[in-house]
Formats: structure tokens, sequence, C-alpha cells
């Protein structure tokens, strides 16, 4: 089967940073980019140098030694665009993408301006870009609701100018993946030469659905989110659509990702930030590669594929899958007693049972196996 290479342009360090409580340091971020670049993300987008003085060093920082492609956003502003390149100045291989707003409700309550203007500022601004940097891209933040007819024309004319890789933007998260599917076929339809880069919100949950939609009807490259971090319900979370690309072979999609190196990279980022990853996150949630319920135990020490479609190794991790709690059954009892290198295993399996029973969360096996000692009178033992 031939595969279709995709890129990935994480955003980590830009769009994930803006969301509350994700705040980097430059040291964090110049970690964070080692981090991904190990990870095999084709592209690192690390700031908006015009924000903040923290953010233009950590882009002239980060640029200046990175071994993968870095990208810096600039408002369609001379004064943003100036910085932008100058952040740039010592890196190696780098990009520059402007944005600004092209929907109706963008341009009449925002930006107060009419559409020719828009065009004009968009094209204005990818003529300065282009004196920093021979590649110049473009976001354009909130196509999702903007008028076809006038997004058109919008590419028609950024492209003329030297647009190159163009961020269809779902600024506000509201698309579902029927529309997802409508508007990039208009895209590459009227533009199948150019290169579209899906960023999509998650505002409705949609975020990994509408990426793999745009993805089918030809996107080249999605930007992502270690954790699915940005604004108010994050981004595309890179981990996600990795291990989707790497586990359905049938999609024929196939990217730089490293899977082995997903736990490290977002454990990292965990560190910096000091958040806690909820336990049922998809892929690298706590809960992913454990079970405390019987039947699941039995399944999994049998075989594992009965109950784990992706396992730890995967991601870099090693996990000891069976947890013990009133859930768990006999035979996950009895794995837990091997596994702690009892000689025996337990006749009077009742015991043991009873006492998980009287236990209201999961219990640590050390002090199971104390417990098991303790109880060693009443328990009969046999050779195992």
């Amino acid at each position: 089967m031939n595969f279709k290479r995709i890129k990935i342009l994480d955003t980590t360090l830009r769009d994930g940073e803006q969301a509350p409580g994700f705040a980097m340091s430059v040291q964090d971020k110049i970690k964070m980019a080692k981090i991904l670049t190990a990870l095999g993300v084709d592209c690192i987008e690390v700031g908006f140098p015009a924000s903040s003085p923290d953010d233009f060093t950590a882009a002239r920082e980060i640029s200046a030694s990175a071994e993968t492609q870095i990208r810096v956003i600039a408002r369609c502003q001379e004064e943003d665009i100036h910085k932008a390149g100058k952040a740039l100045t010592n890196a190696q291989n780098h990009r520059i993408v402007n944005f600004i707003g092209i929907s109706d409700l963008h341009l009449h309550q925002r930006l107060y301006l009419s559409k020719d203007q828009v065009i004009r500022k968009a094209v204005d601004s990818i003529h300065q870009a282009l004196t920093y940097t021979p590649f110049v891209d473009f976001a354009l933040e909130d196509a999702s609701r903007a008028d076809p007819s006038f997004l058109v024309e919008f590419l028609t004319a950024i492209l003329e100018a030297g647009a190159q890789h163009i961020s269809v933007c779902d600024t506000v998260g509201h698309m579902i993946p029927m529309e997802t599917k409508h508007l990039f076929s208009l895209l590459l339809q009227r533009f199948p030469e150019t290169t579209f880069s899906a960023h999509f919100h998650n505002d409705l949950g949609f975020a990994l659905a509408n990426s793999l939609v745009a993805l089918e009807e030809g996107a080249k490259i999605v930007e992502c989110t270690l954790l699915g971090i940005g604004e108010r319900a994050g981004n595309t979370s890179l981990e996600q659509l990795a291990m989707v690309l790497h586990k359905k072979k049938s999609l024929g999609f196939q990217t730089n990702i490293q899977t082995t190196q997903l736990a490290l990279a977002c454990d990292t980022l965990c560190e910096l930030v000091d958040y806690q990853i909820p336990v049922n996150k998809p892929i690298v949630g706590g809960n992913m590669f454990l079970a405390c319920s019987g039947i699941h135990q039995d399944g999994l020490i049998k075989n594992r594929a009965n109950y784990e479609y992706i396992h730890a190794e995967d991601i870099g991790k090693v996990v000891n899958p069976i947890v013990l709690s009133k859930h768990s059954g006999k035979a996950g009892v009895q794995y837990v007693l091997k596994s702690l290198g009892l000689p025996h295993a337990c006749a009077d399996i009742q015991t043991a049972m009873t006492f998980l029973e009287q236990q209201k969360g999961l219990v640590d096996a050390q002090l199971f196996k104390k417990k098991m000692c303790a109880l060693n009178g009443k328990l009969q033992i046999i050779n195992a």
C-alpha cells in the first residue's frame, strides 16, 4: 500500500501556551522544542514575537539552534512582521505565517475593514514578510465562517502575492465533519496545487475528526498541540492524531512521529506547566493501560489484545495493567500475588477477595502483599 506522507505542525508553544494555565518561560520553550524535535514533528510554531519580549527571545533562541523547521506568527502589521523577521535572523530553516480574520463577523465587528481593504492588507504583509524569508504562509483566521465566494477571492489574491502553505482555521471550533468535508472539497477543487493545513479547535469535540476529514479531502498538514491544549477547549491533539494514523493503516497516511516518545513529550509538558493529565485522557491518560474489573483482568492475562488496542509500550511507557480493587476477580488476584513474588498461589482465594471487597478505591500492591502475609494463618497455601 502506498502511504501519503502527512506533515505535523506542532503549535504547543504558541496556540497551546495561550490557554489559561499553560504559560511557559523561555527555558521551558527551549526544552519543549528539543522534545518536539525528538518526537518527529515537521515544524514547530514557537510563538508570536511581537506579543512579548519573552516570545521574541524564545523564537530567536530556538530558531538559532533548531534541527527542525521553525515557524513564527505575525499579524498583517509592519511592526509584527519586522519583529518576526528579526527573531529569525539566525535561523537555518524557518517560516513566517501572517494571519488575519476573514469572516464577515471579524471584518465588521473586530477589524472594521472592507473586503478590499483586508485583501490589500494581506497582500502587503506577504510582500513584507518575503523580505525576511522565502517561506511565507498565511493563516485564514475564522475561515470556517467566511463567505465562500470571498474565501476564494481572498485566497486567489494571497497566493498570487506569494503565500505558500495556507492554514484553514476553524477558530471557534464550530465545525462538524460534514461541514469540514464540504469546505476542504471546495478549496482543493478550486486550488488543487495549494498546500492546505488544517487548524481545528475542539469546542464541539470534533477537532480530531475534522482533521481526519480534512486529510481525506487533500490537506497535507495538520496543526496540533500536545494533549490538545489551546484556546478554550483546545486544539487537535497531537498524540491522538499520531496514534490514529499509526494504528489505522487503512487510512493510507503516515507521519514522522515517533510514537514511543509520546508519553515522554506529554509528561515533560505537564511537568513544566504543573498540569495533571486526566486519567481518562485518550492515549496518555493514567487509566489507559489499567484494568481493575475481573472480566477485563482475566482477558488481559490470557491475551492483552482482548482488552487493549493500544499498548503502553506503543507510547513509551512500562505499565503493569492489573490493579486491585473490589472489582478484581480471582484471575487478577492470583496474577498480582505471583507478580509480587509470593512463592505460592492462595488456595483460599476468597479471603483475599473478601479483603478487596471491603476497600473503596484501588489497593496498593505492596499493601496488599503485607495484608496477605499478615493473614497467612488464615490462608491455605499450596504449591503454585
